[in-house]
């Protein structure tokens, strides 16, 4: 049995989750501002659905590994650092508050090593994150507008 880890996953506006959230409150102009705690500065590993799908077809009917594989870039993004690319991207700026107390069970960094799949299995070709994000956003303007 192989189980496939996937990291954050973006790129597909049926997908949920910051990314989600960032565009969609940009592209409707949404005055609510958003909150990041620990100053926006908490790292996660994003991967573009294309880059999911294509990993998943090098595994495919190649395995015989029995275990996790990670299916991640290998790169951490602060939750800041998204939001600003989004923003240019977009041309728009969103509303950051931080809360009063910094959430208890957040991770402030989540690493996950992608050499699994990088070396058994020969997938290296990863979406630059502002590529992935360009194409995200045509497929946002093609179904929100």
């Amino acid at each position: 049995l192989t189980h496939l880890r996937l990291g954050n996953v973006y790129g597909n506006p049926k997908n949920r989750g910051f990314i989600d959230l960032v565009i969609r409150s940009l592209l409707k102009h949404l005055v609510k501002p958003i909150t990041l705690s620990n100053d926006g500065q908490t790292l996660r590993d994003y991967i573009f659905i294309d880059d999911v799908i294509n990993a998943i077809l090098a595994i495919k009917n190649r395995t015989t590994h029995h275990g996790i594989i990670n299916l991640v870039s290998g790169t951490s993004y602060s939750l800041r650092d998204i939001v600003m690319l989004i923003e240019t991207l977009i041309g728009n700026q969103l509303p950051i508050t931080q809360p009063a107390a910094p959430l208890v069970d957040e991770l402030l960094a989540i690493r996950t090593s992608n050499s699994l799949l990088r070396n058994t299995f020969g997938f290296k070709i990863f979406t630059p994150l502002k590529s992935g994000l360009e194409q995200t956003l045509q497929r946002y303007q093609k179904e929100l507008l």
